[in-house]
Protein backbone atom coordinates (compact mmCIF):
# COMPACT_ATOMS: atom_id res chain seq x y z
CA UNK A 1 0.00 0.00 0.00
CA UNK A 2 3.00 2.25 0.62
CA UNK A 3 4.23 1.53 -3.03
CA UNK A 4 1.22 2.48 -4.40
CA UNK A 5 0.33 5.96 -2.23
CA UNK A 6 2.71 7.98 -4.51
CA UNK A 7 0.38 6.64 -7.70
CA UNK A 8 -2.53 7.65 -6.15
CA UNK A 9 -1.50 10.87 -4.59
CA UNK A 10 -0.74 11.81 -8.53
CA UNK A 11 -3.32 10.61 -9.77
CA UNK A 12 -5.80 12.22 -7.66
CA UNK A 13 -3.67 15.51 -8.27
CA UNK A 14 -3.84 15.40 -11.83
CA UNK A 15 -7.70 14.50 -11.70
CA UNK A 16 -8.16 17.28 -9.81
CA UNK A 17 -5.93 19.48 -11.84
CA UNK A 18 -8.03 18.71 -14.89
CA UNK A 19 -11.47 19.34 -12.64
CA UNK A 20 -10.32 23.02 -11.83
CA UNK A 21 -8.97 23.49 -14.97
CA UNK A 22 -12.49 22.53 -16.86
CA UNK A 23 -14.29 24.67 -14.07
CA UNK A 24 -12.07 27.65 -14.54
CA UNK A 25 -12.71 27.46 -18.66
CA UNK A 26 -16.59 27.31 -17.99
CA UNK A 27 -15.98 30.39 -15.55
CA UNK A 28 -14.58 32.37 -17.92
CA UNK A 29 -16.32 31.47 -20.99
CA UNK A 30 -20.20 31.81 -19.61
CA UNK A 31 -21.15 30.00 -22.96
CA UNK A 32 -21.14 33.87 -24.65
CA UNK A 33 -22.08 34.33 -27.84
CA UNK A 34 -18.93 35.32 -30.57
CA UNK A 35 -19.26 38.47 -32.48
CA UNK A 36 -18.65 37.16 -35.85
CA UNK A 37 -19.32 41.00 -38.10
CA UNK A 38 -16.51 43.07 -39.68
CA UNK A 39 -14.12 45.10 -38.14
CA UNK A 40 -15.97 48.69 -39.04
CA UNK A 41 -19.42 46.77 -37.39
CA UNK A 42 -17.04 46.22 -34.03
CA UNK A 43 -15.59 49.48 -33.65
CA UNK A 44 -19.11 50.92 -34.44
CA UNK A 45 -20.32 48.80 -31.47
CA UNK A 46 -17.45 49.60 -28.90
CA UNK A 47 -18.42 53.49 -29.55
CA UNK A 48 -21.67 53.03 -28.43
CA UNK A 49 -20.28 50.77 -24.60
CA UNK A 50 -19.42 52.60 -21.67
CA UNK A 51 -15.42 53.45 -21.21
CA UNK A 52 -15.06 51.55 -17.98
CA UNK A 53 -17.06 48.49 -19.69
CA UNK A 54 -14.64 47.87 -21.94
CA UNK A 55 -11.42 48.60 -20.36
CA UNK A 56 -13.05 45.49 -18.13
CA UNK A 57 -12.68 43.37 -20.91
CA UNK A 58 -9.40 41.28 -20.49
CA UNK A 59 -8.25 39.52 -23.72
CA UNK A 60 -8.78 35.04 -23.31
CA UNK A 61 -5.71 33.49 -21.87
CA UNK A 62 -3.68 31.41 -23.68
CA UNK A 63 -4.94 27.96 -21.48
CA UNK A 64 -8.48 29.48 -23.14
CA UNK A 65 -7.53 30.13 -26.46
CA UNK A 66 -5.79 26.67 -26.80
CA UNK A 67 -9.24 25.23 -25.73
CA UNK A 68 -11.29 27.16 -28.29
CA UNK A 69 -8.59 26.72 -31.09
CA UNK A 70 -8.79 22.94 -30.40
CA UNK A 71 -12.42 22.82 -30.48
CA UNK A 72 -12.90 24.51 -33.94
CA UNK A 73 -10.41 22.87 -35.61
CA UNK A 74 -11.50 19.51 -34.15
CA UNK A 75 -15.20 20.81 -36.26
CA UNK A 76 -16.67 20.70 -32.49
CA UNK A 77 -19.97 23.18 -32.13
CA UNK A 78 -19.71 22.93 -28.79
CA UNK A 79 -18.83 26.37 -26.93
CA UNK A 80 -15.40 26.35 -24.66
CA UNK A 81 -17.97 26.78 -21.37
CA UNK A 82 -20.01 23.25 -22.24
CA UNK A 83 -16.83 21.81 -24.06
CA UNK A 84 -14.82 22.04 -20.14
CA UNK A 85 -18.55 20.45 -18.64
CA UNK A 86 -17.93 17.57 -20.81
CA UNK A 87 -14.54 17.24 -19.85
CA UNK A 88 -15.40 17.78 -16.25
CA UNK A 89 -18.32 15.57 -16.59
CA UNK A 90 -16.51 12.82 -17.90
CA UNK A 91 -13.72 13.05 -14.98
CA UNK A 92 -16.32 12.93 -12.30
CA UNK A 93 -18.13 9.72 -14.36
CA UNK A 94 -15.30 8.14 -14.59
CA UNK A 95 -14.26 8.44 -10.63
CA UNK A 96 -17.96 7.25 -9.89
CA UNK A 97 -18.13 4.26 -11.83
CA UNK A 98 -14.67 2.77 -11.02
CA UNK A 99 -15.61 3.33 -7.31
CA UNK A 100 -18.81 1.38 -7.15
CA UNK A 101 -17.42 -1.23 -9.22
CA UNK A 102 -14.28 -1.41 -7.21
CA UNK A 103 -14.83 0.82 -3.94
CA UNK A 104 -10.84 1.36 -4.20
CA UNK A 105 -9.41 4.90 -4.23
CA UNK A 106 -6.35 4.10 -6.43
CA UNK A 107 -9.05 2.95 -8.79
CA UNK A 108 -11.52 6.01 -8.23
CA UNK A 109 -8.50 8.29 -8.54
CA UNK A 110 -7.34 6.43 -11.91
CA UNK A 111 -11.11 6.77 -13.35
CA UNK A 112 -11.38 10.31 -12.65
CA UNK A 113 -7.87 10.78 -14.55
CA UNK A 114 -9.27 8.37 -17.40
CA UNK A 115 -12.74 10.25 -17.75
CA UNK A 116 -10.89 13.78 -17.77
CA UNK A 117 -9.17 13.18 -20.25
CA UNK A 118 -10.99 10.56 -23.02
CA UNK A 119 -12.74 14.18 -24.32
CA UNK A 120 -9.32 15.88 -24.92
CA UNK A 121 -8.16 12.78 -26.98
CA UNK A 122 -11.08 12.70 -28.51
CA UNK A 123 -10.61 15.99 -29.55
CA UNK A 124 -7.55 15.57 -30.59
CA UNK A 125 -8.17 12.67 -32.39
CA UNK A 126 -10.80 14.29 -34.40
CA UNK A 127 -8.72 16.98 -35.18
CA UNK A 128 -6.01 15.25 -36.33
CA UNK A 129 -8.86 12.97 -38.98
CA UNK A 130 -10.07 15.93 -39.90
CA UNK A 131 -6.94 17.93 -40.89
CA UNK A 132 -6.07 14.63 -43.01
CA UNK A 133 -9.11 15.15 -44.90
CA UNK A 134 -9.00 18.79 -45.33
CA UNK A 135 -5.15 18.23 -46.58
CA UNK A 136 -6.40 15.74 -49.14
CA UNK A 137 -9.12 17.39 -50.79
CA UNK A 138 -7.27 20.77 -50.49
CA UNK A 139 -5.31 20.87 -53.78
CA UNK A 140 -8.77 20.16 -56.04
CA UNK A 141 -10.21 22.68 -53.89
CA UNK A 142 -8.22 25.23 -54.73
CA UNK A 143 -8.18 24.29 -58.46
CA UNK A 144 -11.89 24.53 -58.18
CA UNK A 145 -11.48 28.18 -56.82
CA UNK A 146 -9.09 29.21 -59.87
CA UNK A 147 -11.33 28.33 -62.41
CA UNK A 148 -14.12 29.65 -60.84
CA UNK A 149 -11.96 32.98 -60.08
CA UNK A 150 -10.24 33.45 -63.67
CA UNK A 151 -14.17 32.77 -64.91
CA UNK A 152 -14.86 36.23 -63.32
CA UNK A 153 -16.95 35.10 -60.56
CA UNK A 154 -16.62 36.17 -56.85
CA UNK A 155 -15.40 34.49 -53.99
CA UNK A 156 -19.11 33.72 -52.64
CA UNK A 157 -19.89 31.34 -55.84
CA UNK A 158 -16.34 30.13 -55.67
CA UNK A 159 -16.94 29.35 -52.06
CA UNK A 160 -20.36 27.69 -53.24
CA UNK A 161 -18.75 25.91 -55.91
CA UNK A 162 -16.53 24.14 -54.12
CA UNK A 163 -18.93 23.20 -51.24
CA UNK A 164 -21.04 21.60 -54.10
CA UNK A 165 -17.94 19.67 -55.88
CA UNK A 166 -15.72 18.87 -52.51
CA UNK A 167 -17.12 16.69 -49.86
CA UNK A 168 -16.35 16.42 -46.38
CA UNK A 169 -14.91 18.76 -43.19
CA UNK A 170 -13.20 21.09 -46.18
CA UNK A 171 -16.43 21.33 -48.76
CA UNK A 172 -18.43 21.94 -45.11
CA UNK A 173 -16.12 24.90 -44.55
CA UNK A 174 -16.45 26.29 -47.80
CA UNK A 175 -20.20 26.21 -47.09
CA UNK A 176 -20.56 27.51 -44.12
CA UNK A 177 -18.38 30.55 -45.65
CA UNK A 178 -20.48 31.10 -48.34
CA UNK A 179 -23.49 31.30 -46.38
CA UNK A 180 -21.79 33.57 -44.12
CA UNK A 181 -20.86 35.53 -47.46
CA UNK A 182 -24.04 35.64 -48.85
CA UNK A 183 -25.42 37.22 -45.52
CA UNK A 184 -23.24 40.14 -46.01
CA UNK A 185 -20.36 39.61 -43.55
CA UNK A 186 -17.18 40.91 -44.45
CA UNK A 187 -14.80 38.73 -46.51
CA UNK A 188 -12.06 38.85 -44.12
CA UNK A 189 -13.84 38.26 -41.08
CA UNK A 190 -15.12 34.89 -42.82
CA UNK A 191 -11.43 34.32 -43.55
CA UNK A 192 -10.27 34.92 -40.14
CA UNK A 193 -12.93 32.24 -39.17
CA UNK A 194 -11.57 29.70 -41.96
CA UNK A 195 -8.50 30.21 -40.47
CA UNK A 196 -9.32 28.91 -37.19
CA UNK A 197 -11.02 25.66 -38.44
CA UNK A 198 -8.74 25.17 -41.60
CA UNK A 199 -4.88 25.68 -40.04
CA UNK A 200 -3.49 24.23 -42.83
CA UNK A 201 -0.34 26.44 -44.76
CA UNK A 202 -1.67 26.33 -48.02
CA UNK A 203 -5.11 27.50 -47.37
CA UNK A 204 -3.50 29.91 -44.54
CA UNK A 205 -1.39 31.61 -47.99
CA UNK A 206 -4.33 31.45 -50.05
CA UNK A 207 -6.31 33.31 -47.57
CA UNK A 208 -3.49 36.17 -47.32
CA UNK A 209 -3.66 36.22 -50.99
CA UNK A 210 -7.21 37.11 -51.08
CA UNK A 211 -7.11 39.54 -48.65
CA UNK A 212 -3.97 41.30 -50.75
CA UNK A 213 -6.12 40.54 -54.24
CA UNK A 214 -9.03 43.15 -52.73
CA UNK A 215 -6.67 45.58 -51.93
CA UNK A 216 -4.29 45.80 -54.61
CA UNK A 217 -5.41 43.65 -57.38
CA UNK A 218 -3.41 40.77 -59.05
CA UNK A 219 -3.53 37.08 -60.48
CA UNK A 220 -5.33 35.56 -58.02
CA UNK A 221 -6.17 32.46 -60.03
CA UNK A 222 -2.49 31.90 -60.87
CA UNK A 223 -1.34 31.94 -57.73
CA UNK A 224 -3.98 29.83 -56.27
CA UNK A 225 -3.24 27.17 -58.83
CA UNK A 226 0.45 27.17 -57.65
CA UNK A 227 -0.65 26.92 -54.28
CA UNK A 228 -2.95 23.76 -55.05
CA UNK A 229 0.43 22.33 -56.95
CA UNK A 230 2.35 23.07 -53.63
CA UNK A 231 -0.42 21.07 -52.01
CA UNK A 232 -0.54 18.13 -54.19
CA UNK A 233 3.28 18.07 -54.07
CA UNK A 234 2.92 17.95 -50.03
CA UNK A 235 1.07 15.09 -50.25
CA UNK A 236 2.80 12.71 -52.26
CA UNK A 237 6.30 13.91 -50.20
CA UNK A 238 4.19 12.42 -47.16
CA UNK A 239 2.81 9.79 -49.09
CA UNK A 240 6.57 8.80 -49.58
CA UNK A 241 7.88 9.38 -46.47
CA UNK A 242 5.17 7.49 -44.95
CA UNK A 243 6.20 4.64 -47.35
CA UNK A 244 9.60 4.95 -46.67
CA UNK A 245 9.27 4.93 -42.50
CA UNK A 246 6.66 2.35 -42.24
CA UNK A 247 9.00 -0.06 -41.34
CA UNK A 248 10.91 1.97 -38.22
CA UNK A 249 7.31 2.83 -37.40
CA UNK A 250 5.87 -0.49 -37.10
CA UNK A 251 9.13 -1.56 -35.24
CA UNK A 252 8.68 1.13 -32.50
CA UNK A 253 5.02 0.29 -32.13
CA UNK A 254 5.72 -3.56 -31.58
CA UNK A 255 8.63 -2.59 -29.28
CA UNK A 256 6.15 -0.17 -27.09
CA UNK A 257 3.47 -3.12 -27.61
CA UNK A 258 5.68 -6.10 -26.72
CA UNK A 259 6.95 -4.10 -23.52
CA UNK A 260 3.33 -3.48 -22.11
CA UNK A 261 2.08 -7.15 -23.26
CA UNK A 262 5.14 -8.55 -21.43
CA UNK A 263 4.41 -6.67 -17.90
CA UNK A 264 0.47 -7.85 -18.45
CA UNK A 265 1.37 -11.37 -18.96
CA UNK A 266 4.14 -11.45 -15.94
CA UNK A 267 1.80 -10.04 -13.75
CA UNK A 268 -1.22 -12.22 -14.50
CA UNK A 269 1.19 -15.30 -14.78
CA UNK A 270 3.46 -14.70 -11.73
CA UNK A 271 1.53 -12.46 -9.40
CA UNK A 272 3.93 -13.50 -6.78
CA UNK A 273 7.36 -12.45 -8.91
CA UNK A 274 5.82 -9.10 -9.37
CA UNK A 275 4.35 -8.49 -5.86
CA UNK A 276 8.35 -9.09 -4.78
CA UNK A 277 9.66 -7.16 -7.40
CA UNK A 278 7.50 -3.83 -5.70
CA UNK A 279 8.37 -4.88 -2.43
CA UNK A 280 12.16 -4.56 -2.84
CA UNK A 281 13.31 -1.03 -2.49
CA UNK A 282 14.58 -0.61 -6.12
CA UNK A 283 11.43 -1.75 -7.71
CA UNK A 284 9.84 1.25 -7.94
CA UNK A 285 12.28 3.66 -9.08
CA UNK A 286 13.21 0.88 -11.78
CA UNK A 287 9.75 1.23 -12.81
CA UNK A 288 9.46 4.53 -12.89
CA UNK A 289 12.54 4.81 -14.39
CA UNK A 290 11.55 2.04 -17.02
CA UNK A 291 8.18 4.11 -18.07
CA UNK A 292 10.15 7.21 -18.13
CA UNK A 293 12.45 5.66 -20.68
CA UNK A 294 9.93 4.43 -22.49
CA UNK A 295 7.85 7.69 -22.92
CA UNK A 296 11.12 9.47 -23.94
CA UNK A 297 11.89 6.64 -26.68
CA UNK A 298 8.29 7.23 -27.87
CA UNK A 299 8.99 11.05 -28.29
CA UNK A 300 11.94 10.08 -29.88
CA UNK A 301 11.22 8.35 -32.23
CA UNK A 302 7.78 10.18 -33.07
CA UNK A 303 10.49 13.56 -33.69
CA UNK A 304 12.77 11.40 -35.74
CA UNK A 305 9.57 10.32 -38.24
CA UNK A 306 8.30 14.35 -37.93
CA UNK A 307 9.13 15.97 -41.12
CA UNK A 308 7.51 19.47 -41.81
CA UNK A 309 7.55 20.39 -45.30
Amino acid sequence: MVILLPIFLGATFVAGLLAVLALGIFLRSGDAPQFTGSEAELDALAAELPREFIDRQQPPGALDAAFTRLLSQAGSNLSAGSASMVALGGLLLGGAVLFVLTENLLATAAGMFVGGIVPFLGWTFRRWRRQKEMRKSLPEALEIVADVVRAGRNLEQACTQVAREIAGPLGEEFAAAAAHLRLGQAAPAVLERMLQRVPLPEFKIFATAVLVHRLTGGNLALLTERLARAARDRQEFQGHLSAVTAGSRLSAIGLILGSVVAVIALSTLQPTYYQKFFEHHWGFPLACAAVGLQLTGIAWVYRLLKVNY
